[in-house]
């Protein structure tokens, strides 16, 4: 009788780049106390979807009716310089240009879940500073050491969400400029090198990072000459407008109707009654 021979079944392994954004000192009042809340936002995107992703994204800034490609029209259009500006939720202020790619943005991530494409995953944590010992980060750099310190937090829930791999390998770290982390002492290597070190010790190791520190990059991608530019910007609106969701703070009726436009999604999942409905049509579940 012949041996039978079993074959290992193939590693499932994902590959991504993470793109990070931060809001700090939002003021939330409850009755007669307000809170300060600080947050942290971590998208993630696999990178055989990136191109995709990004193709959209870009192509959303051509308000052409007759050309779908931004930067192919026939005459360079005279809206072209402006189009092709940085996209910044705070920026938002009338129904203009940035405004309407803005739209065209959560269009993008709203018809991502509906079709199940699986492009874009995200994780925002709120830090309610008043939760906190303060006296435990430090007399100076408060808000670096407390970022620090819950980066990894926010970036182990959302490597949580890859957990169905057997191997999640992250191949970028992307973080919006801002002199305070950038000149902190350990935030561009201390997440990297603690999960390594938990990953190290486990019997069989899931986590790989092929970088091994947090790259700042401005999020205009006319100054950075860099695509990943564009990313973060995305992150931006997301987090800006979600954060206007919760504390319904919008100056303006711009940032009034995107926020309504994305309230449908960001509302289900905040709300302990339906963040755990796997069967939602808005396919948030084990993603956002």
């Amino acid at each position: 009788m012949k041996q039978l021979q079993f074959m290992d079944m193939p590693l499932k392994e994902i590959q991504i780049d993470l793109y990070i954004d931060e809001s700090k000192n939002r003021k939330y009042k409850i009755g007669e106390k307000e809170e300060i809340i600080d947050y942290i936002m971590i998208m993630a995107i696999p990178s055989n979807k990136k191109d995709a992703l990004f193709e959209k994204i870009n192509n959303a800034r051509c308000l052409n009716e007759n050309q779908s490609k931004f930067g192919f029209c026939q005459d360079e259009c005279k809206y072209h310089k402006e189009n092709n500006g940085e996209i910044h939720y705070g920026k938002i202020d009338r129904e203009n240009i940035k405004y309407k790619i803005a739209n065209k943005w959560i269009d993008i991530l709203l018809e991502n879940n509906i079709h199940k494409e699986e492009s874009i995953y995200f994780n925002i944590l709120g830090i309610i500073e008043s939760n906190l010992d303060m006296s435990l980060f430090g007399n100076k750099n408060q808000f670096g050491n407390i970022y620090t310190r819950f980066f990894r937090t926010a970036l182990l829930r959302i490597l949580r969400i890859f957990d169905s791999y057997d191997r999640i390998i992250i191949n970028n770290i992307y973080h919006d400029c801002t002199t305070e982390m950038e000149q902190h002492k350990y935030f561009q290597t201390s997440a990297i090198n603690k999960i390594n070190l938990q990953e190290f010790l486990k019997d069989e190791r899931k986590i790989y990072f092929h970088t091994d520190k947090i790259e700042f990059i401005d999020s205009d991608h006319r100054k950075s000459q860099n695509d990943e530019s564009q990313f973060i910007q995305f992150a931006d609106l997301i987090l800006g407008l979600t954060c206007n969701v919760i504390h319904n703070e919008a100056s303006n009726t711009a940032k009034t109707n995107l926020t309504e436009k994305i309230y449908p999604l960001i509302s289900r999942i905040v709300s302990k009654k339906t963040n755990a409905n796997k069967n939602s049509g808005y396919n948030y579940f084990n993603k956002q």
